[in-house]
Parts: C-alpha cells; sequence; structure tokens
C-alpha cells in the first residue's frame, strides 16, 4: 500500500531537512509526496499582496519537486499552496494522510516555537518532526513506552520501522516514585524504591514479550531507567535514528498530556521525532 505523506515546505533549512527525510523514506516504502506550503498574510498597510508574493511560493515548491524529481525520481509528487492560518491549514492538509512531516529547530520561521507541539497534539495522522540539519544514521529506533496500554500502536510502528531500516528496537521504560507513595511507605519505615521498579520492570517486560513473539526477527533491547521520562527519552534520542512516543487523546486536552513528555522531547530533539496518535490513519 502506498504511503501518502505530506510534507510542509516553507524554504528553510528545516523544511530540507524533512523533505530530505522523505526522500530517504522513499526508498524503502512506495510513497507519494504533497508539498505543501501555507501563505499567511495579515492585511497590514504597506504590505505586499497575497497575489504578488504567490509566484515566490510556487518557485519554492518547483525547487522542492526539482530535488524529488532527482534524488527519487519516479515517486509521484503535487504541490499545493494554501492560504490561511498555518497550523489550521497544515491540519488540513494532513486530514486523510498517513503522515505529515515536518522540520523544525529553524532560529525563525513559522516551523520555530510552538507550532510542532499544536499540531502533534491535534493532528489525526502520525506527525514526523525532522530536526535542521538532518542525516541519516545506523543508531536503534527508539520508543517510549508508558505504564498503561496507550504504547500499544506507537511499539508496533516502532517494531516495523525498526524492520525496515534493519535496526535494533530499544523500548524505553522511565519510572520515578511518587511522592505520595514515598511519604506512604517512609510512614511505616520501608523504602518503597525496590517495590515500585520492580513494578516497572513487570511492564516493561510484558510489553517486550508481547513485541518478540509479534517480531521473531527484530532485535530488541529493553531499557528501564529511573527518572523523569522526557529527560530519559531526550538521552537515548542521542544517537537513534529516530524516536517513536505516542499521545493519549485529541485536540486541546492532548497538549496537556504531550506536555510531560513529548513537549521536553520537541524543544531538545537530537533526532527525528515520530508522534503517533493512540488510534491512528497511520500507515501499516
Amino acid at each position: 500500500m502506498t504511503e501518502k505523506l505530506v510534507v510542509a515546505v516553507n524554504g528553510s533549512t528545516g523544511s530540507a531537512s524533512a523533505l530530505g527525510w522523505a526522500i530517504h523514506r522513499s526508498t524503502t516504502v512506495d510513497v507519494s509526496l504533497e508539498l505543501v506550503s501555507v501563505v499567511e498574510l495579515e492585511p497590514v498597510r504597506g504590505w505586499p499582496d497575497v497575489d504578488e508574493i504567490l509566484p515566490a511560493y510556487e518557485r519554492m515548491l518547483l525547487a522542492a519537486v526539482a530535488r524529488v524529481t532527482a534524488e527519487a525520481p519516479g515517486v509521484p509528487v503535487t504541490t499545493r499552496v494554501r492560504r490561511g492560518n498555518i497550523r489550521r491549514e497544515l491540519l488540513e492538509a494532513s486530514a486523510g494522510c498517513d503522515m505529515l512531516v515536518m522540520g523544525t529547530r529553524d532560529p525563525t520561521g513559522y516551523f520555530s516555537g510552538t507550532l510542532r507541539h499544536h499540531i502533534v497534539a491535534e493532528a489525526n495522522c502520525l506527525v514526523a518532526i525532522i530536526p535542521s540539519g538532518w542525516a541519516s544514521r545506523i543508531g536503534p529506533i527508539v520508543v517510549g513506552l508508558d505504564s498503561d496500554d496507550t504504547s500499544t500502536t506507537a511499539l508496533d510502528f516502532a517494531a516495523a520501522e525498526a524492520i525496515r531500516l534493519s535496526r535494533v528496537l530499544m523500548v524505553v521504560h522511565a519510572w520515578h516514585m511518587p511522592v505520595s507513595e514515598v511519604l506512604e511507605w517512609l510512614s511505616v519505615g520501608a523504602d518503597p524504591s525496590k517495590h515500585i521498579e520492580a513494578n516497572h520492570d513487570s511492564v516493561l517486560a510484558s510489553a517486550v514479550a508481547r513485541l518478540r513473539a509479534d517480531f521473531p526477527d527484530l532485535t530488541i533491547e529493553p531499557a528501564l531507567r529511573h527518572g523523569n521520562a522526557a529527560v530519559v527519552l531526550t538521552e537515548a534520542a542521542g544517537p537513534a535514528s529516530a524516536v517513536v512516543i505516542g499521545t493519549h487523546g485529541r485536540g486541546l486536552m492532548a497538549s496537556a498530556v504531550l506536555g510531560s513528555v513529548g513537549h521536553d522531547l520537541l524543544l531538545t530533539m537530537p533526532s527525528p521525532v515520530l508522534v503517533m496518535p493512540s488510534d491512528p490513519a497511520a500507515p501499516q
């Protein structure tokens, strides 16, 4: 089945990296690309009319098409210039696609700031955020494991990515001691750390056992780490080919849920971060 990738293009080094990542994906996956750029201009006196600057956006997209044709001949590619609010237009452009690919880590431009966090929280598809200067690596595919069952989709997708790229799959599960539990255990003179760690080790072992049964040819490296999940995942992401995380929901609440882990990871991302909603229309 052909994956439909929507790639956000804005002429920055970040979006160039995003396009490069999408082209690289086309070497192992049957894909079609839709290159989208968004014109967002408020009617301010002295500013050019939107129609006056459209040719510049069209030339930018044509240059991107030329790159795809040169580096991935045969990959179907279309372009579209959209007008309006960037967040809304990118979300609408990604409706029905398999993956939205965006660049980031630019000092300026409309992919700086928190736009990627809003997109990730609200998108109905998998979102790939590609750091500026991206280059292919041979490191593991890292996937974050939660303590509940919301990670199942992310785990399966990460396993498929590891197989596609012939990489090790590192399943990372972070744990810490909640203050309420610490105080309760200390009140009776006990040390809760071993008990809590054992519970989280069981969660990790169960997830890894299921993956090994479903993907018998995959090399899996379980990693139980004590500490903040965002910090743990960011450290693991350093040499990784990519990091896969899941979200718990949609809309505004998803932003809050994503905040503790995904928010920090997207701010410090050293490698591509692929964020999958719990029930995405994602590639199989």
